[in-house]
């Protein structure tokens, strides 16, 4: 394997991603950062990046190979897992399971834009297609 970063300056600015979803699509106004990567044992990528979010933007509903972990750094927005949407804003956390279908989405009466640090295992790439893959609405409610 490559050697990986151990240490990732996200908060500086720099190194913007735009972030897409699992067709190609630019998914307006949502912008990323790549963290670290490590490997488990099992060989899986663990990773963590920060994803930025202007308002009002929100995610597509969506479904991840793995699990994320999300720590809210700054903003208010909202997560929806499942059929729940949970208000969320900077310091709170959430974690979003495999194979659960979700989206997160920024409070749309805030100027500020809504960031966070998302956790996830097994990891993808944030510029990548195999990130998010995008779930039919009328289908997203259904026990997988």
């Amino acid at each position: 394997m490559d050697e990986l970063p151990q240490i990732a300056r996200l908060l500086d600015g720099s190194n913007w991603v735009e972030m897409i979803d699992d067709n190609g699509r630019v998914l307006p106004r949502i912008r990323a950062r790549r963290g670290v990567v490590t490997y488990s044992e099992e060989g899986l990528p663990i990773g963590a990046d920060l994803i930025e979010m202007q308002p009002p933007a929100e995610f597509p509903i969506h479904i991840h190979e793995g699990c994320h972990i999300l720590y809210i750094i700054s903003g208010t927005g909202w997560a929806q897992i499942g059929p729940h949407r949970y208000p969320v804003e900077a310091t709170e956390s959430t974690v979003i399971p495999f194979k659960t279908p979700h989206k997160m989405g920024c409070d749309a009466n805030s100027s500020d834009p809504f960031v966070f640090l998302v956790v996830s295992y097994p990891h993808n790439d944030i510029g990548g297609t195999r990130r998010l893959s995008v779930t039919n609405p009328i289908t997203a409610h259904r026990p997988l």
